[in-house]
């Protein structure tokens, strides 16, 4: 699992909307979750699915993209994805992957 965007201490200017894009191996819901956190408050949380080539909901086990598109005000911020564990627990998991990022004033 990866973030792709937006760049690792990237300074995006203020007022745009942030594209949050990475790629994930699809697990059981092809989804992944993700949080935006300004400091240690959780100020947006969401899910994205994991699409494949063709644009739909890829296969369990394949390898595709998944983005979100948020709007947030200046700060600098860290988002976190993760991809869920509904094996209650006895999967495993894969560690979550974060990014920090700046929203200029």
């Amino acid at each position: 699992m990866a973030i792709s965007g937006p760049a690792a201490g990237a300074a995006l200017p203020a007022g745009c909307t942030v594209h949050l894009v990475g790629t994930a191996t699809s697990a059981a819901e092809a989804t992944v979750v993700w949080q935006v956190r300004k400091g240690t408050q959780t100020v947006l949380r969401g899910s994205s699915v994991v699409e494949g080539a063709d644009g739909t909901a890829a296969p369990l086990g394949a390898q595709g993209s998944w983005e979100a598109f948020v709007d947030l005000p200046a700060g600098t911020y860290t988002v976190r994805v993760e991809i869920p564990d509904y094996s209650d627990g006895e999967g495993g998991g894969m560690p979550a992957v974060e990014r920090s990022f700046t929203v200029r004033a």
